[in-house]
């Protein structure tokens, strides 16, 4: 019988089998190297949305631009179809500031069409008082990789802030990440609460009292020193270290701050409200006051690779006992997301040289059946692209 070309390329592979073998074994070793030597970044098919929303509210305070605006507008985003995470901020002043992240393969141009449709069906119910809303994207760059939040049944938010200043210096450790970022609570104040009883007793006033604090509250240089080919600047530190100084600062002769005034350490007035909304099993909004801390990565550098690094270093600090209170949630993790990315890839990969494989083995069997008139070879042909089909698809 004469044989075409592919049965004649079929009848040299059968007929030289160890050269077939060491072909096939070439190859998978080769697609395997080549696998594992391709540099893994971040998957750049894929799009996660994000936008900033910015509401001005001139003069109003935090509170109020909570009330009137944050709320209302995290109320009405999380209606939008798609919507994975909300982070809302309320500055005093006042501003609301409210980031969107959508879910992993919403369009970028369709996010915003409905994040700015569902942003104009409200603006009738504004006052004339609050600003027209400004929608910003968030470039991909300047997004955080990471984002960690804080939680404690026995700390504060202002004292998790401090915590968190805390774990922020250990992580700047790890090598290549950038933008190290803490939101929520208020920073360390000291606070004096005049005694107005005893200022009208000992003849005070409040503009004394200020100049007084203003008097020992400050640095200054007095010149220099030569000492030789040196020069040295001489700096007066006239601040004051904490509430024991402070409570000691003279007012007038014979008479100190602590006279006439509480002096101790507290937090500042709160200025803006930080929480993190999602949803639960029942789909519905919840929020809690919570600090976060956000990180991103240096250009060029590998997503995976700084996200578990400082996923590792993160659990390592917190193994310390004063963190020992601290319920830690990942917020956002894109190191895992590009994994999973990968992973998909390594899979279709495989998937498509098992196709061609199966495809050349089955077309070989099926060329010596047609050939030979063993009907065996034609019923494997057709088993084996039925179980093929059968495993792709489930």
């Amino acid at each position: 019988m004469k044989l075409n070309l592919a049965g004649k390329i079929v009848k040299f592979f059968l007929e030289n089998q160890s050269l077939t073998i060491l072909i096939l074994i070439a190859t998978i070793i080769g697609g395997v190297g080549s696998f594992f030597s391709t540099p893994k970044q971040y998957n750049p098919t894929i799009v996660l949305p994000a936008f900033q929303v910015i509401i001005p509210y001139p003069g109003a305070t935090a509170d109020e631009v909570e009330k009137f605006i944050t709320q209302e507008l995290e109320e009405k985003i999380s209606d939008i179809e798609g919507v994975d995470k909300i982070y809302a901020r309320s500055i005093d002043g006042g501003q609301s500031i409210v980031t969107v992240i959508f879910e992993i393969g919403n369009k970028l141009e369709d996010a915003k069409i409905k994040l700015i449709q569902k942003i104009q069906e409200n603006l009738d119910k504004r006052t004339f008082t609050i600003g027209e809303p400004i929608i910003k994207s968030i470039n991909p760059e300047d997004v955080p990789i990471l984002t960690f939040g804080f939680l404690s049944p026995k700390h504060s938010q202002n004292e998790l802030r401090m915590l968190s200043f805390e774990i922020m210096r250990e992580l700047r450790k790890v090598p290549k990440i950038a933008n190290l970022e803490i939101h929520g609570g208020e920073n360390k104040a000291l606070r004096i609460v005049l005694d107005p009883a005893k200022l009208k007793v000992r003849k005070v006033s409040v503009q004394q009292i200020k100049k007084a604090i203003s008097a020992s509250n400050f640095n200054a240089f007095a010149g220099s020193l030569r000492d030789g080919k040196n020069r040295n600047l001489i700096e007066i530190a006239g601040n004051f270290q904490g509430a024991s100084e402070a409570k000691k600062i003279i007012i007038a002769p014979g008479l100190q701050l602590q006279d006439v005034a509480k002096v101790y350490e507290s937090y500042q007035e709160k200025t803006s409200f930080v929480k993190i909304f999602s949803t639960d099993k029942e789909n519905k909004m919840t929020s809690k006051d919570a600090v976060f801390i956000s990180i991103a990565k240096r250009k060029g550098s590998s997503t995976i690779e700084v996200a578990e690094k400082a996923k590792t270093a993160l659990d390592a600090i917190l193994q310390q006992k004063r963190f020992k209170n601290l319920i830690v949630y990942t917020f956002r993790n894109d190191g895992k997301v590009a994994q999973k990315a990968i992973g998909e890839l390594g899979k279709n990969l495989f998937v498509s040289v098992f196709d061609s494989f199966a495809g050349a083995f089955a077309f070989s069997w099926l060329e010596i059946g047609k050939y030979s008139g063993d009907s065996n070879s034609i019923n494997y042909f057709f088993s084996l692209f039925g179980g093929k089909f059968i495993w792709r698809k489930y």
